[in-house]
């Protein structure tokens, strides 16, 4: 599941997104917490939006979670 908040200003004449916020759940087998969050930080640094949008405060909150086998 991945949530994408985009916040959009008004700037001037026109219109900003100064902040987007991503949050994620994965449930990943055999990942520990630390292994996971490197990841997430990875792919959110090498993401060709997240460079486009390198002017934009860009947020990542990963999560972890088991499933019930």
């Amino acid at each position: 599941m991945v949530i994408r908040k985009v916040h959009l200003e008004k700037s001037g004449d026109g219109f900003a997104i100064p902040k987007i916020e991503l949050e994620t759940e994965a449930d990943v087998p055999g990942v520990d917490e630390e292994t996971f969050q490197r990841i997430a930080q990875a792919a959110k640094q090498g993401c060709p939006v997240s460079k486009v949008l390198s002017g934009a405060d860009i947020t990542l909150n990963a999560k972890l979670v088991r499933s019930k086998e």
